[in-house]
């Protein structure tokens, strides 16, 4: 089963502060399941959630949608 994958990691770390994975099955259900530290890290980077989730429907394949790179931190949204 696919699964959308967020993760939120210190850049010198291996191990995700943070990793959120959800079902696609339940991808329209998806912004009430994220936690709020997750959004609000996704929203200081202007990734809309949302549209990710839209279209993440139509999508195949599998792999990596968005990875940011920070000064100290890496998020990185995947469907695996």
């Amino acid at each position: 089963m696919k699964k959308l994958i967020i993760k939120i990691q210190k850049i010198d770390s291996d191990k995700p502060e943070v990793k959120v994975q959800i079902p696609l099955k339940v991808a329209k259900l998806v912004n009430t399941l994220i936690p709020g530290k997750v959004k609000d890290e996704l929203n200081k980077e202007n990734i809309d959630i949302s549209k990710i989730l839209n279209s993440i429907n139509e999508l195949d394949d599998i792999g990596t949608l968005v990875e940011v790179e920070q000064e100290t931190q890496q998020i990185i949204i995947a469907v695996e």
